[in-house]
């Protein structure tokens, strides 16, 4: 998931999450299928919980599930 990015000169650590790893976590972890919609709210509630000292994982991302479904 992470990787260095440069841009203007800079170099740093991205970390993205696309809506197929949502998908692939409520799979797989819940055996649910998630609309558009629940898998926006998940990002949403992901973003909102966010705390830069634990980052974003499989885990943050199945107690975001949990708490939108």
């Amino acid at each position: 998931m992470a990787h260095l990015v440069t841009k203007n000169g800079k170099t740093f650590i991205r970390d993205e999450w696309g809506t197929e790893d949502i998908q692939s976590v409520a799979e797989c972890n819940f055996e649910i299928l998630l609309t558009k919609e629940q898998v926006a709210e998940v990002m949403e509630k992901v973003v909102e919980s966010y705390d830069a000292n634990i980052g974003i994982s499989w885990d943050t991302i199945s107690a975001a599930i949990k708490e939108a479904v």
